[in-house]
């Protein structure tokens, strides 16, 4: 097969993007499916239905394809996820176990009024902006675009937040060829999720000398030092780097010498 035997078509919508995937899914769409899921993920303004009613599966196994998306998505974007299955593809996520880590529901309503009720840190402020490189000063303007995002909601997270999408943008222009996409996200009341997408799969990695050496101030350093976590979720042929941070990295982040 190909991915000419595949269609996904996604509707944004609120509260949930709708993926419906139709077609076979197979070990030539496997990967389509997975990137296609995690893309939908990246942009949902909540939670993520996948509804695979009219998908064909020859092998069970493949069915992991859900719950690998699910893995990817775990901490970036973090939405809630499930599925739309009849009876016997149900049976078939079931015997898979794959319903262990994706709830599947018999219908769109019900999918999505469930998954409103699990939305503990739930998404509440989402911006997004793309940064062309080869304006005058791209970290200039990503630092601006934060600095007016992030201030709107709280002014007490823009010194830290600046810092990270300094690293992070710089990262993306000096070891990529993409204009930096960059994410800002609210969750509950206090968490802030700064994220910047690149064309490049490469994983992140501090650079080492052949002593083993890294600079001081290496980004992922800056970044490992001052966020409460960070990681990446690759997405297609590229990935997303984030970071997150909260009141505590933030009062550590404006007075050092003060215990949080």
């Amino acid at each position: 097969m190909s991915t000419d035997d595949l269609s996904v078509q996604s509707t944004h919508g609120e509260p949930a993007t709708v993926l419906e995937v139709s077609g076979v899914l197979d070990s030539d769409t496997y990967l389509h499916v997975r990137d296609a899921i995690v893309q939908a993920a990246s942009s949902t303004p909540g939670c993520l239905v996948i509804d695979i009613r009219a998908l064909t599966v020859p092998a069970p196994s493949a069915w992991k394809v859900l719950t690998s998306a699910a893995w990817l998505i775990r901490r970036w974007p973090a939405v809630p996820m499930a599925v739309v299955a009849d009876p016997a593809r149900r049976a078939e996520l079931d015997n898979e176990k794959i319903t262990r880590s994706v709830p599947a529901y018999d219908s769109l309503d019900t999918a999505l009024n469930r998954l409103a009720e699990s939305q503990d840190d739930k998404v509440t402020r989402r911006i997004h902006t793309t940064i062309r490189r080869d304006i005058g000063s791209p970290i200039a303007a990503a630092r601006a675009a934060v600095a007016d995002a992030v201030g709107k909601w709280d002014r007490d997270f823009v010194s830290l937040a600046l810092v990270l999408t300094t690293v992070l943008v710089r990262n993306a222009l000096v070891h990529t060829s993409a204009d930096p996409e960059i994410a800002i996200e609210v969750r509950g009341s206090d968490q802030l999720f700064v994220a910047v997408s690149d064309d490049s799969s490469d994983v992140p990695a501090r650079v080492e000398d052949e002593h083993g050496h890294t600079r001081a101030a290496s980004g992922l350093a800056v970044l490992t030092t001052l966020s409460r976590q960070w990681s990446y979720t690759p997405r297609g042929t590229g990935k997303t780097v984030w970071a997150v941070i909260g009141p505590e990295e933030v009062a550590r982040f404006t007075n050092p010498e003060r215990e949080v």
